[in-house]
């Protein structure tokens, strides 16, 4: 398997060449590579500066089809339709510039200096770093849209915003060149701030007439002409992930909105090799090949630019992209739920690229505006007040989901089997349970942004998270000195030990962490299985790790019982090398209150966070929060930042055949779980509680097969039988055949079945659908 990894994707890291000169803003040379307008190059030519810098201006402003992701005749209407419908979009907007210009500029959880004119452009921020994230973080220019959006509130901000582009390009005299072309990536960014707040300043009449207005435009559309040659020298060497993908886009851009310089590429052409890599990065599922939900999010903001400059300007996308597009979407929007909370599983930081007003983080609420305007019309809006909505107002240019439309009921299952994920959600409760399987044999992955998150699990319920992704925290691989016990926090967020799920003491899935980025190749994948119908209310899916490494034989599943609950099973390797735990990753804010050695009670601020866990088949559990030596019960939400969050975990004893775990939105007095039968194909679990009894038995083959248990024999996939109050449910996935003497009447069919029934007082009821193919022996003529 390791061999047919690297046969695929083995080239396409490629050899990462020399990073071309950083450029020196010569005025000259742009005018020298510049294909029209004619009349700006001629008077460059000829010597008068001010009027070919008016004529490549007023070029720009008006040209068909227009610079950027706005028309700028179409500005001035836009903020006044903003001001009328969202009025308090324009004081947050003028707090954080504010912010930046008196408060420093925020770099993830830290601040640098106040931007102005003398902002030291190589200054890290802060002391205890030596991470170039925060170095690079400035430079992605992710301030100059919000800049350019609030001149039209505050003109003051004209003069300032062009002494701080004029101090941001006087770096290029800096020894060594302009620290922000040190990364193509890095170059991506500027060049798409630079699109973005280039209509805002066209849009803008030079009231003060001090020609700081003029200056600021120019200085913008030299930093375009900077960063696209940049990246056509670059040529999309990069490695071949997001990075790759990013240069690709950049080229598009570059022939799409900037044929003027010679550097533009052809569109068509530009374009081919851009959509040959996002079908190369993605699967047919929506997923990227990277395993990081984040480093996806940040590929549907690049296919959110294409698509959308495509549509503003009638350039038709082929159907395959489109439909490619329509599916990342709806992956990525999966995982964030209808509430919108980022799923940071793998690599995380917060550097959106389309940053519209406020927004830091990440732009899930954008990428559902788009969906709904370019896939689902009439689709569910965002609220007013998630900052993203106001990005996607500009970029959709008024056309907002108007505030009211409800979300749509969330699918109780949802499945993304090329990508490894699984979501069982329960709409109802507002709780869904996110299964994190990872790469799977038949679509590997590259593993520099992944952790090692096989088989894992997230949970959020009420709008809140509480079984948590852990974060990434830090990308350097270093001792964090500061803090006691000096952990390194890269080597800790990565690990299978700090998420919810199996990992065994000091060993990891994929090999131990020895640098900031994992080997491009991964040792082992994850083969699952899953059956799910909404005729039975049930939902199953088990993955096993296969390949190479000490985890392979590891497996895990999850039954979700439609408005009941989720049974989490974990089988660990046939021979584990080390102690072996089954962890569970709280988030912060949320408590957890082990009330026996078997059963925890977790609680959070709002009602719908309160969850039951019952256990069985484990030994000693301890809880920790905030802890140092050892470095555990902490979870990283945003890039950089550390917050102490429960950490719940179960010790297996040795030679164990697995554990048990039940998780409920409903407490239940004396609550009680336990493994009954553990058959290499068949497994049988109960649940008992006062007045009641869930039996669940489960063919764990293939196709399915038969499970027995004292008097029970079923021969299907999964079958629950549920005793409560004098009444009994019985939910099946493809049932052939049920005898169960002391608990329900005989079932067959001649083909599998899935049905939900129930038997009581009343006669037998069919919640979801009588089941016409299903044989009921002990009803008469089978009523």
């Amino acid at each position: 398997m390791k061999k047919l990894i690297g046969r695929l994707f083995g080239d396409r890291r490629g050899q990462r060449r020399a990073a071309p000169p950083p450029p020196a803003f010569d005025e000259a040379a742009l005018f020298a590579h510049l294909r029209e307008p004619a009349a700006a190059a001629a008077a460059w030519q000829a010597g008068r500066r001010e009027a070919a810098w008016a004529a490549l201006t007023e070029h720009f402003e008006r040209r068909v089809p227009p610079l950027g992701f706005v028309a700028p005749e179409t500005v001035p209407v836009l903020f006044d339709e903003a001001q009328r419908r969202f009025s308090a979009w324009r004081g947050r907007l003028l707090e954080k510039v504010r912010e930046d210009r008196e408060e420093g500029l925020a770099v993830y959880e830290r601040r640098a200096a106040p931007l102005s004119q003398s902002f030291d452009w190589r200054a890290p921020c802060g002391p205890g770093l030596e991470d170039r994230l925060y170095e690079a973080r400035p430079h992605r220019l992710g301030f100059l849209p919000r800049w350019a959006m609030a001149c039209h509130y505050d003109r003051s901000v004209v003069a300032e915003l062009d002494q701080v582009l004029t101090g941001w390009m006087a770096a290029a005299d800096l020894p060594g060149g302009h620290p922000g072309f040190r990364s193509s990536h890095v170059v991506v960014y500027q060049l798409i701030a630079c699109l973005l707040a280039w209509p805002f300043l066209a849009g803008l009449d030079d009231e003060a007439g001090d020609g700081a207005l003029p200056s600021l435009k120019r200085r913008v559309l030299q930093s375009l002409y900077e960063c696209s040659l940049y990246m056509r020298r670059v040529d999309a060497s990069g490695v071949g992930n997001n990075h790759r993908l990013a240069e690709r886009l950049a080229d598009w851009l570059t022939a799409a909105l900037l044929p003027e310089f010679d550097h533009a590429p052809d569109r068509q052409a530009a374009e081919s090799l851009w959509l040959a890599e996002l079908h190369r990065q993605t699967y047919d599922d929506g997923g990227s090949f990277e395993h990081s939900v984040h480093y996806h999010e940040h590929g549907c903001e690049l296919a959110v630019i294409y698509l959308l400059l495509s549509r503003r300007n009638g350039w038709p996308v082929p159907p395959a992209s489109r439909e490619r597009i329509e599916k990342m979407l709806r992956f990525q929007l999966a995982m964030a739920g209808p509430d919108l909370l980022p799923l940071a599983i793998g690599n995380t930081t917060e550097d959106p690229l389309l940053p519209l007003g406020v927004g830091e983080g990440w732009q899930c609420g954008l990428l559902r505006e788009v969906q709904r305007a370019c896939f689902v019309p009439g689709g569910p809006a965002v609220p007013d007040d998630d900052p993203t909505r106001e990005a996607a107002y500009w970029l959709l240019e008024g056309a907002l989901a108007p505030v009211g439309v409800a979300i749509p009921e969330e699918a109780p299952f949802q499945d993304f089997p090329d990508s490894g994920f699984s979501v069982l959600a329960e709409p109802e409760r507002q709780a869904r349970l996110v299964f994190r399987l990872g790469p799977t044999p038949t679509a590997p992955g590259i593993g520099g942004h992944s952790h090692g998150d096989l088989l894992s699990l997230c949970l959020s319920a009420g709008g809140a998270p509480v079984l948590a992704a852990p974060g990434t925290g830090r990308y350097r691989f270093r001792a964090q000195e500061d803090l006691p016990g000096e952990p390194n926090l890269r080597a800790h967020f990565a690990s299978a030990a700090s998420r919810s799920g199996f990992y065994i003491e000091g060993r990891e899935p994929y090999g131990a962490l020895r640098g900031d980025f994992r080997n491009w190749t991964l040792p082992c994948q994850v083969e699952a299985w899953r059956a799910s119908a909404s005729a039975a209310g049930l939902s199953w899916i088990e993955g096993a790790v296969v390949g190479e490494g000490p985890y392979v034989g590891q497996r895990r599943g999850v039954v979700h019982l439609w408005e009941g609950g989720w049974l989490v099973y974990d089988r660990p390797p046939p021979t584990p090398e080390g102690r072996a735990f089954i962890g569970w990753q709280l988030a912060p804010g949320i408590d957890c209150r082990l009330e026996t050695a078997r059963r925890a009670a977790l609680h959070g601020a709002a009602p719908a966070t309160e969850l039951q866990m019952l256990a069985d088949g484990v030994g000693e559990a301890d809880v920790v929060s905030g802890g140092f030596q050892p470095f555990r019960g902490w979870v990283s939400p945003s890039y950089g930042r550390l917050e102490a969050a429960a950490n719940l975990r179960f010790a297996l004893p040795q030679r164990s055949r697995g554990a048990a775990t039940f998780l409920s939105l409903d407490s239940r007095r004396d609550a009680r779980l336990e493994q009954l039968s553990d058959a290499e194909d068949g497994l049988v679990f109960r649940m008992t509680a006062a007045d009641e009894e869930l039996l669940i038995l489960l063919s764990t083959g293939e196709q399915g097969g038969s499970v027995r248990w004292q008097d029970v024999d079923f021969e299907g996939r999964l079958v629950c039988l549920w005793r409560r109050g004098g009444g009994l449910t019985v939910r099946a996935l493809g049932l052939l055949r049920l005898r169960a003497p002391s608990l329900a009447p005989a079932f067959s069919a001649e083909t599998p079945v899935d049905f939900e029934l129930r038997l009581g007082r009343d006669g037998p009821q069919w919640p979801r659908g009588a089941c016409a193919a299903l044989r009921v022996e002990g009803f008469g003529d089978g009523g």
